[in-house]
């Protein structure tokens, strides 16, 4: 998954239910997701683990 230009309350529920299922998640600044500015944040998203680092890498390599 990869959103841009959301706000919070567009992705906040998704983002939780994605992590209490084992997903990972962060923004294409910010490895840590939380750290990204809280009304600008891209999200890069994978319910997988081992798909989210090369997914990660992927987005921010050809961003």
């Amino acid at each position: 998954m990869l959103h841009g230009s959301q706000k919070l309350w567009d992705y906040a529920a998704g983002v939780l239910i994605l992590l209490e299922s084992g997903g990972q998640i962060a923004s294409i600044h910010h490895d840590n997701y939380w750290q990204d500015n809280i009304w600008q944040r891209s999200v890069v998203a994978a319910r997988c683990p081992s798909l989210f680092k090369p997914w990660l890498e992927w987005v921010k390599n050809n961003r």
